[in-house]
């Protein structure tokens, strides 16, 4: 049998010692608590989409940057379906993107599963990618991510539709 997820051959050990990744223009990945302001110095982080709840991110940056800060709530969970947090994700990227000239960091508790494969469908979708060539580079930077196996298949069969789609409307 074939591996369908050949990349997560690239495990590593530990959440919080894997760096950041880069995905989409713009979009910095990684846990919750690299949310300091020595972080958004380096990385010219200028907004922040928290894919978890509010208590997973450190508050002073929502304090001091109320508009520049959402929460969507997306519970990592392999019953549940990554796609129904997705429509909201979208909408705030697009919202940050047009006001910013930096970075927006996308976390969740970990920068495991709900920001990376919510980051990952963005930029499949924008630029018309393979799901699997996205998380592929990305599983290369932060090896930790993708733990959540019913988010990957949700992510992949989705983009996977559109891609058919757009062929189809193409002929």
């Amino acid at each position: 049998m074939v591996d369908p997820w050949p990349i997560l051959r690239y495990r590593s050990v530990g959440w919080m010692s894997d760096p950041p990744a880069n995905v989409f223009p713009n979009l910095i990945v990684a846990d919750g608590s690299r949310l300091t302001s020595e972080f958004v110095a380096k990385y010219n982080i200028t907004h922040v989409i928290n894919c978890a709840r509010d208590e997973m991110s450190p508050a002073w940056f929502r304090a001091l940057h109320p508009q520049k800060y959402v929460a969507i709530g997306a519970e990592d969970s392999p019953l549940a379906n990554i796609m129904l947090w997705y429509p909201r994700f979208e909408e705030y990227v697009n919202k940050f993107l047009a006001e910013s000239d930096g970075n927006i960091f996308v976390h969740c508790q970990c920068g495991i599963n709900r920001s990376p494969i919510l980051a990952c469908i963005y930029e499949s979708k924008k630029l018309k990618k393979n799901f699997m060539g996205v998380t592929d580079r990305v599983i290369r930077q932060r090896p930790c991510a993708f733990t959540n196996f019913t988010y990957l298949k949700q992510a992949n069969n989705y983009i996977k539709s559109l891609l058919n789609s757009n062929e189809q409307l193409g002929r």
